[in-house]
């Protein structure tokens, strides 16, 4: 278990959110075949509620911030991965509840999108990294 592991001094974690299929399991609903899966995941049920939100990017911070509460990490720090179609497709999501680890991610991010974007594409070429030609 996730929150084990916060538990220990200097533990921080980087997860790969696979958010594309995460999202289209939450949205068929807690009457689903995915619903006990998707508590077991989540250690909660909370999920079912962040499902029922319309716009996606709220259903994606919820989600990271219902990952963190459920780890007891102090701190979230993600951005997105976008896919072909220029929706998010992966989260990476670094999790901490040391405030030196979360300046250095937050540093490390401002790095790579000093725009404050926090969304990386396939290719440094973002029309072709959305599809657009």
């Amino acid at each position: 278990h996730l929150q084990r592991l916060m538990q220990h001094p200097g533990v921080e974690l980087f997860i790969n959110v696979m958010w594309r299929e995460l999202d289209m399991a939450m949205r068929q609903g807690p009457s689903s075949n995915l619903a006990g899966l998707l508590d077991v995941v989540f250690g909660t049920d909370a999920w079912a509620d962040i499902a029922k939100k319309h716009d996606i990017e709220l259903r994606a911070e919820l989600t990271m911030n219902l990952i963190r509460t459920q780890v007891d990490a102090k701190w979230a720090t993600y951005m997105m991965m976008l896919g072909d179609n220029g929706r998010t497709r992966y989260i990476l999501l670094h999790l901490t509840n040391n405030r030196h680890g979360r300046d250095l991610m937050k540093d490390c991010l401002w790095n790579a999108f000093p725009d404050g974007q926090f969304y990386a594409r396939r290719t440094d070429d973002p029309v072709v990294g959305l599809g657009i030609f």
